[in-house]
């Protein structure tokens, strides 16, 4: 993986010089080369609206470089939802360049968010995914799940004073600890739990019965396969869900 670190200065910096980005081009071909690797994945965020065109043109070049060593290249986009995060994505001509689109499913309520959320309710995802999908080809396309929830902290009017990522071994940790109950929210298809320590604190969970409606929504929808953000981050009970999934898909069920 590929990343900018959401510097969108230096980011435009490189994408706006020719010869910034054809030596940056150069670095990751030899990369690639040297180190025998099967293909990159680009993870540019934050990136200037203005610079769409050279960021599409970086596409489009580093794919050639990468052609000639039989390398695979993938770009992590956003959900569009015509804002300036994802200003820069020309979703139609950076599928056309790229092996893959991995599109980031997860952060529709994120740390600067004032109201707490889920980091992907169904819902959202769902139409993130139909949004996806009028500009790129299923067989193109790869669908991101989270492996991580949000732990937000309230105050008296419910809304968000902070919070923070954390992994869903860590927020499964927090619920062995608690005595609050798990509710089910047909609506999004995820569970909340809400807790006090010194302060009121709710999440969204992230577990195997709402993980597997996403799953099931990216196979539904052909995409060529998934990723998932962060590695590391899944409790060994959710691949079990998702090999359940799968048994219950093959039978029909």
């Amino acid at each position: 993986m590929v990343g900018n670190r959401s510097n969108l200065t230096m980011t435009h910096q490189i994408l706006s010089s020719d010869v910034l980005r054809n030596k940056t081009i150069t670095q990751l071909a030899n990369a690639v080369s040297t180190h025998h690797l099967d293909g990159l994945v680009i993870d540019f965020e934050n990136v200037d609206g203005q610079d769409r065109t050279q960021l599409t043109l970086f596409i489009q070049q580093l794919k050639a470089k990468l052609k000639g060593l039989n390398a695979v290249l993938a770009i992590c986009v956003s959900p569009d939802y015509g804002t300036d995060w994802t200003a820069a994505f020309d979703y139609e001509q950076l599928g056309a360049a790229a092996d893959y689109l991995i599109l980031m499913g997860y952060d529709e309520h994120w740390g600067g968010s004032s109201t707490p959320g889920s980091v992907s309710s169904l819902p959202w995802l769902r139409e993130s995914v139909r949004r996806f999908l009028l500009t790129t080809d299923p067989d193109k396309a790869i669908l991101a799940l989270p492996l991580f929830t949000r732990n937000w902290t309230l105050n008296a009017s419910g809304q968000s004073v902070a919070s923070s990522d954390i992994s869903l071994i860590e927020q499964n940790q927090l619920m062995s600890r608690s005595t609050s109950k798990p509710v089910w929210h047909e609506d999004i298809q995820q569970y909340t739990v809400s807790y006090r320590d010194t302060q009121l604190h709710k999440l969204w969970l992230e577990e195997g019965r709402s993980f597997t409606r996403k799953y099931r929504l990216g196979q539904d929808k052909g995409f060529a396969g998934f990723a998932y953000w962060y590695p590391g981050g899944a409790s060994s009970d959710l691949w079990s869900s998702v090999k359940n999934a799968d048994r219950f898909a093959q039978r029909g069920l």
